[in-house]
C-alpha cells in the first residue's frame, strides 16, 4: 500500500455502534418503549457494569487498556520492543479487537510498538492522534510505521476534536479535553482525555507539561477527577500544583521504568501527592495496575 501523509487522513468520524451501524442512523421510537408484537413482561434487570483502567507495565513508557461498558481503549503502546508485553497482557485478557486507539502524541515511549498492536490484532476501530503543526509533523520511522500499520489494517485516523465525546456504553463517555491548542512542543501536545462513568471521573493527560496545564486551568475546563494518570511519568515538568488541586483525585497512577535514568517520578510530585492524601501506585514498584469502577465507588488491585 503505499503510503499516506497525515494530512491525507486527518478527519473526524463518530464511533460505529456495537452492531456495526453508525451512530447517525435512525431508529423507530415508540412512546410505549415497546416494538410491535413484543412481550410487555417486565425484563430482567440488566448486571451492574464497570469500568476498568488497565495500567500495563510498559517499563519507562505508557500504556492503558480501558474496558468500558460496550467499548474498549488502548491510550499508548509503550517504546519499541514493548508491543508483544502489550498484545501478552490482552491476549490475557481475551482481547482481540479494539474499538478506539489513541495516540496521545508522536514520542516512541508512548506510540513506539503501537504498530506492532495494531498488525496483531484483529481489528482496530479507530485511531485518534493530536493536531500537529505542519512545521513540526514527524517524521520519525515509529510515526511512518504506526500510519503505515493503520492503513493496512483498514483502521480510520482522525484527529481527535477538542470538545468532542466518544459514548462508551451506558453511563459512560471519554471527552477530549486537551490541548486547548496546538503546540509544537509534542509533551504539550499531548491529547488530554476525561472519561466520567456515572458518578466518577478519570483523567489520562500523556505527557502534558505545565504550559498545556495552564491553558485548561485558564480556559476553565472541568478537569476535576476521582482518579488521574499522572502525566510524563511523574516529571517535575507536569502537575502542577494549581493543577492537580483543581484535579484534586482520590487515587493516582505513575508508569515508569525502574531505576530510569530520568529519575521519574521525581520527588517534588510524589511530594505533592502524599501532602495532598491521594493514594498512589507506580507500575516501576507495583508492575500492572487495575482500577475499577462500579459508577459510585473505586478500587485498585496491583500485580506487587
Amino acid at each position: 500500500a503505499a503510503r499516506m501523509t497525515c494530512a491525507d487522513i486527518m478527519g473526524w468520524i463518530e464511533l460505529p455502534k456495537p452492531d456495526g451501524t453508525p451512530q447517525s442512523s435512525a431508529a423507530v421510537q415508540y412512546s410505549s418503549g415497546e416494538t410491535p408484537g413484543e412481550s410487555t413482561a417486565l425484563e430482567e434487570p440488566e448486571e451492574k457494569r464497570e469500568l476498568k483502567i488497565h495500567i500495563i507495565n510498559v517499563g519507562q513508557g505508557d500504556s492503558i487498556f480501558i474496558q468500558a461498558p460496550d467499548r474498549t481503549i488502548l491510550i499508548d503502546a509503550g517504546e519499541e520492543g514493548y508491543g508483544p508485553t502489550v498484545m501478552g497482557y490482552l491476549d490475557d485478557l481475551g482481547v482481540d479487537r479494539i474499538d478506539v486507539m489513541i495516540a496521545t502524541h508522536p514520542h516512541s515511549d508512548h506510540i513506539g510498538d503501537m504498530d506492532y498492536v495494531i498488525k496483531h490484532l484483529k481489528k482496530v476501530g479507530v485511531l485518534y492522534m493530536s493536531k500537529i503543526p505542519d512545521s513540526v509533523m514527524p517524521t520519525t520511522r515509529c510515526y511512518e510505521n504506526l500510519l503505515q500499520a493503520a492503513i493496512d489494517k483498514g483502521t480510520a485516523v482522525k484527529t481527535a476534536k477538542i470538545g468532542v465525546s466518544l459514548k462508551l456504553g451506558g453511563d459512560c463517555k471519554l471527552t477530549f479535553i486537551g490541548p486547548v491548542e496546538p503546540f509544537e512542543d509534542y509533551n504539550n501536545n499531548s491529547l488530554v482525555c476525561r472519561i466520567v462513568f456515572e458518578d466518577n471521573a478519570f483523567l489520562f493527560g500523556g505527557d502534558s507539561s505545565e504550559d498545556a496545564e495552564k491553558l485548561l486551568l485558564e480556559k476553565g475546563t472541568d478537569i476535576s477527577c476521582d482518579y488521574m494518570h499522572i502525566a510524563h511519568h511523574g516529571s517535575s515538568g507536569s502537575t502542577t500544583n494549581a493543577y492537580l488541586d483543581a484535579v484534586s483525585p482520590q487515587y493516582a497512577t505513575i508508569s515508569c521504568g525502574k531505576d530510569n535514568s530520568y529519575g521519574h517520578p521525581h520527588n517534588e510530585i510524589l511530594k505533592k501527592l502524599k501532602e495532598r492524601n491521594i493514594e498512589y501506585y507506580r507500575t516501576d514498584i507495583n508492575g500492572n495496575i487495575v482500577v475499577t469502577s462500579d459508577g459510585e465507588n473505586i478500587s485498585v488491585a496491583t500485580e506487587k
